[in-house]
């Protein structure tokens, strides 16, 4: 079955609470039933309502999960001769923060691990000594 196509001057009308739609990735998006449940609250998805919102959700850093979930509300595409470019997905804020937690290491494990236990064992170590002298 051809995918549902549209023109942007028919997206252009579909701009209002009953019925919201926005473009992106020349995806076709009813998010209507959304407007409620958007993270983000009503204001941002009407303010683009009816428009290509493609920069504005790859800007946001959108999880993986955000951008999967958000295949659920295709209804269709842009006709082929009113298609923009795709933009690259940028790494999103929890893609980030599994960057950094590879660079870092085991979870738990920071620069300051290793002389934070040495610290602690010659604490301790002083402290059995200062406790029992006649140990040495």
């Amino acid at each position: 079955m051809a995918p549902v196509r549209f023109t942007r001057k028919e997206i252009a009308q579909r701009n209002s609470e009953d019925d919201a739609v926005v473009v992106i990735d020349n995806m076709v998006c009813d998010l209507t039933r959304f407007l409620l449940d958007h993270p983000g609250g009503v204001e941002p998805l009407m303010e683009l309502a009816g428009k290509d919102a493609s920069h504005a959700f790859h800007e946001v850093g959108h999880s993986e999960y955000a951008r999967d979930w958000m295949q659920t509300f295709v209804i269709g595409e842009v006709v082929e001769e009113e298609r923009h470019a795709v933009l690259p997905w940028p790494p999103s804020v929890i893609d980030e923060q599994a960057e950094r937690r590879e660079l870092r290491g085991p979870v738990g494990e920071s620069p300051w691990a290793t002389p934070l236990l040495l610290v602690l064992v010659a604490a301790m170590l002083s402290l059995y000594l200062y406790l029992w002298p006649e140990a040495l």
